[in-house]
C-alpha cells in the first residue's frame, strides 16, 4: 500500500506467502519495483511495516489509558500492544543486525538491513555505527513503551481501586 503511494501502482503486499512448491514462506511480503520509487520513497517503503505495527502498538496503548473498558477489551488491547511491540521490534532488529552489509547490495528485501544500505550510501556511516544505533534505539524504545505500558497499568488499577470503595 505505501508503495502504491509513492509511485509504484503495481505493488503488493501479503500478510503471508508461501512458496508454491513449499519451499519456503514470508511474512509481511511486500513485492514492489523499487526503481519506480526515489531513494527517499524507498527509505519510507523499508521502514514502512516496522512504523506501521508501532504506530498500532501505541494506539492499543493509548485506548487503553484513555478510554474506559470491561476486562476483555482491555486485555485483548494489552496483547495488541505487547505483541506488537515486544515481537515485531526484536524479530526485525535482530534480522538487521545479524546481516553483514558489506557482502550484501540494496535492495536486499529484509527492511532494516535496506534502511540502513540506503543510509549508509547516502552518508558513508560504517555499518558498526548504523547497528550500534539500531541496537540502543531499538532497547531504548522497548524500554520507554514498557514504562509507559507499566504506568497505564498501575494508573489503571489504582483508578479500579477507587470505584470498587
Amino acid at each position: 500500500m505505501l508503495a502504491r503511494l509513492l509511485g509504484d501502482p503495481g505493488s503488493i503486499f501479503y500478510l503471508v506467502q508461501i512458496d508454491p512448491g513449499g519451499r519456503g514462506a514470508c511474512l509481511g511480503c511486500n513485492i514492489y519495483d523499487h526503481t519506480r520509487l526515489s531513494p527517499l520513497g524507498n527509505f519510507i517503503v523499508s521502514l514502512g511495516g516496522l512504523l506501521f505495527t508501532q504506530a498500532v502498538a501505541l494506539i492499543a496503548l493509548f485506548l487503553r489509558h484513555y478510554m474506559s473498558m470491561r476486562n476483555l477489551p482491555r486485555r485483548l488491547l494489552a496483547a495488541i500492544t505487547l505483541g506488537f511491540a515486544f515481537l515485531d521490534v526484536p524479530v526485525q532488529v535482530i534480522q538487521g543486525l545479524l546481516y553483514d552489509l558489506e557482502s550484501h547490495t540494496w535492495p536486499t528485501n529484509v527492511d532494516l538491513m535496506d534502511a540502513m544500505l540506503l543510509i549508509s550510501g547516502w552518508t558513508g556511516a560504517p555499518q558498526v555505527l548504523l547497528k550500534t544505533i539500531l541496537a540502543i534505539g531499538a532497547v531504548a524504545y522497548l524500554y520507554l513503551f514498557w514504562r509507559a505500558y507499566k504506568g497505564i497499568q498501575s494508573r489503571g488499577k489504582a483508578g479500579q481501586a477507587q470505584l470498587a470503595t
